[in-house]
């Protein structure tokens, strides 16, 4: 066929095509093969080499019959099985169809002989059928009194309600022409032989469709099977989608064709589409220094999501990163382009430095965002995204080096005039007697104390030393866990502050010199040192304080030459003074109940001062708008100490309504496991206008 369509074949012809382990897993291969070389994926016509990309995939068989369904040995053998192993099976099964289902090309079916359970399932999800008059479709898991139920979704989505109930109760077998009828097959042929020439119809008429309408129109549908929010919000989102095909290039060509009564040149030689090494960028980055038009996001789950739907919104391309576990995961298939990052284990993966450059290269990415976790902190990892020559969107290596250490960073802020909690480094040598130099700091600091790891963070290195008797053990452990988690058992002694709250400060900066502060965060309630709760703005914080706060924290940004998105965490003590902390240099868990009482969207600003741009706020432009408050959302176990949870993600309703807001990564099915950290989402609730109390 022509080069903008690829044929996968199910080729078992001897069992009339039944789907056995080997043959699901080739056909999950291929398919997410053509994706991944699909027009719409790159957002493109053709790859480097100047080898179109595929806007048109047909799934044929051979033989006399299309698909006999799941092979029945395969199934007696898993039914056997453990419950485990059994769950593994169907999941096979349920990826082949969800791939096929959410292909991002325009898929045909070719049908002849019978297309019997999970045959049927497959030609469900394509989005056109052409069978031959002597074609039998069937439901026909009760004959063997088991459940269509793995195909059912994409089976009921096709047929509708009543078919789909009607036909999975009688498990009996309908003509082409029924077939026809309820809309299961779209196309009758007179026999197997005009396959080709009827898919090269359908393939000629696709090709005067705008490429990206194509794949935009089944990303409408699957939207709105997925919708969970509000009538409004959907309207509001179907206005927003309308507008943003308008503006387009492929829209606006389209559009200017029809009033011109000319064809719509939508061919790979238009040069409408980017090609490699030719940056495309939206109409906010065309007089940027440093443009660029797609970014690679280094990370997973809520926030890896978060950043792709900015970048996309942004009119920019998104590339996402996955290891195994997450190979079915909301960013991989929300990104333009995915690609799979081998190992087992985090190092050699989501922290695999070189590995993550090389997929940016790969994908043509010209940016890369970190997120928060991994290598977001990694100042090394920062100099070589640099070095390689890809835009590092986030501060610079220099600062994250100063910022990721509490001695340096103590420093600094004594240097700048920000205040510092009394406190000393303890850093002893493996031979000595430790408990003499840590008493005399002790001593000077005072009691209670805090001894922390001077290289990390997340609570790791921490202890809480109340009186001298328990020093000790204290630093020992604290040491070894730091020593452990960071390389560096160096430990910082400070004072504990009893009662004191955890503010952050959100500052935004760009390379100009402009910077500001977006006002304050209260993450005071936590657990083992984690935040769970944050709010926005502060109860505890009067205007005078939080000016002289937002003074300060822009202080300890511009002592280090800051340039991007940071937040500088303080300690408020109950007589009204507040201390540095420390500085996040990343985005935050926690930064969308700033982004909620400020109108401030912070990821499209790292993008903005990426590309160069000034920062385009000033401070005297910052304000707050009513009240925020965020929840994290865990899968845990309150029965063995808030545990993660591992297993099937059953039932997923986020809330939706006026002023709610939900960051999640996950998605209904999806299965949480001891892989990563058990957050499924950050809950937000937004009210305009403060309560008053009663």
């Amino acid at each position: 066929m022509c080069i903008r369509d690829r044929i996968i074949p199910i080729s078992r012809k001897e069992v009339f095509n039944a789907l056995n382990a080997q043959l699901i897993s080739e056909l999950i291969d291929l398919i997410g093969w053509t994706s991944s070389r699909s027009v719409a994926k790159n957002n493109s016509l053709k790859d480097s080499n100047e080898t179109p990309y595929f806007r048109a995939l047909v799934l044929k068989s051979e033989g006399k019959h299309f698909c006999a369904g799941a092979d029945v040995n395969m199934m007696r053998d898993a039914g056997a099985a453990s419950p485990e192993e059994n769950r593994r099976d169907s999941k096979r099964l349920d990826t082949l169809f969800n791939s096929l289902w959410s292909h991002p090309c325009f898929t045909i079916c070719c049908v002849q002989g019978v297309a019997l359970g999970g045959g049927a399932g497959l030609l469900s999800c394509a989005d056109h059928v052409i069978a031959e008059p002597g074609t039998r479709i069937a439901l026909s898991e009760g004959k063997l009194g088991i459940l269509p139920a793995v195909i059912g979704p994409y089976v009921y989505r096709r047929i509708g309600s009543s078919q789909f109930r009607r036909l999975s109760m009688l498990a009996s077998r309908i003509d082409s022409t029924e077939a026809l009828r309820i809309g299961w097959v779209n196309e009758l042929v007179e026999d197997k032989n005009n396959f080709e020439e009827a898919s090269r119809e359908v393939i000629k008429n696709l090709l005067t469709t705008g490429p990206m309408a194509v794949y935009e129109s089944k990303k409408l549908s699957l939207e709105f099977d997925r919708w969970t929010g509000s009538d409004e919000d959907l309207r509001a989102w179907t206005l927003e989608k309308t507008s943003e095909m308008r503006e387009s290039e492929e829209g606006q060509e389209g559009l200017s064709a029809f009033l011109e009564r000319r064809t719509p040149d939508w061919s790979p030689e238009s040069g409408l589409f980017r090609r490699r090494g030719v940056k495309m960028v939206p109409e906010w980055m065309k007089d940027a220094p440093n443009p660029f038009d797609t970014v690679l996001v280094a990370n997973r789950g809520e926030i890896a999501v978060r950043i792709i739907k900015a970048v996309q919104e942004a009119g920019l391309r998104a590339i996402a990163i996955y290891s195994e576990p997450d190979k079915d995961s909301l960013h991989t298939e929300m990104a333009n382009q995915a690609i799979y990052l081998p190992g087992d284990s985090l190092s050699e993966n989501y922290l695999n430095s070189e590995a993550i450059i090389e997929a940016a290269k790969s994908s043509g990415a010209q940016a890369i965002h970190p997120g928060y976790g991994f290598l977001s902190e990694r100042a090394e990892f920062a100099e070589a995204v640099k070095k390689s020559g890809i835009t590092w969107i986030g501060p610079s290596p220099e600062a994250i080096e100063t910022m990721g250490d509490k001695i340096s960073a103590r420093s600094r802020m004594i240097e700048s005039g920000v205040p510092v909690i009394p406190g000393d480094e303890v850093a002893i040598p493996d031979d000595s007697d430790h408990l003499g130099t840590l008493a005399s700091v002790a001593a000077r600091v005072g009691y209670p104390l805090l001894l922390k790891a001077s290289a990390g963070g997340g609570g790791k290195g921490m202890r809480i030393v109340r009186e001298p008797k328990m020093l000790r053990t204290e630093y020992e452990a604290a040491a070894r866990e730091a020593s452990a988690a960071f390389g560096d058992g160096t430990v910082y002694v400070e004072r504990l502050l009893t009662g004191a709250r955890h503010i952050e400060i959100q500052i935004l900066a760009d390379k100009y010199g402009n910077c500001i502060h977006l006002n304050e965060r209260d993450c005071s309630l936590q657990r083992r040192h984690q935040k769970v709760i944050e709010e926005a703005p502060s109860s505890a914080v009067s205007d005078e304080l939080r000016k002289s706060m937002g003074e300060s924290a822009v202080l300890a940004a511009k002592s280090v030459d800051y340039v991007g998105a940071g937040t500088v965490e303080l300690l408020l003590s109950s007589n009204g003074d507040f201390y540095f902390l420390e500085m996040n240099t990343r985005l935050q868990v926690e930064h969308p109940v700033t982004e909620m009482i400020t109108g401030v969207d912070l990821v499209q600003k790292q993008l903005e001062i990426a590309a160069g741009l000034p920062l385009g706020i000033s401070q005297d432009s910052v304000s707050i708008s009513g009240h925020s408050i965020e929840a994290r959302i865990y899968a845990e176990d309150a029965k063995i100490g808030f545990l993660p949870a591992i297993g099937k993600l059953v039932l997923w309703r986020p809330p939706s309504g006026p002023g709610i807001r939900v960051d999640s990564g996950v998605k209904e099915g999806d299965e949480v496991t001891v892989n990563f950290d058990p957050m499924l989402a950050l809950s937000l609730i937004h009210i305009s206008e403060p309560t008053r109390p009663y």
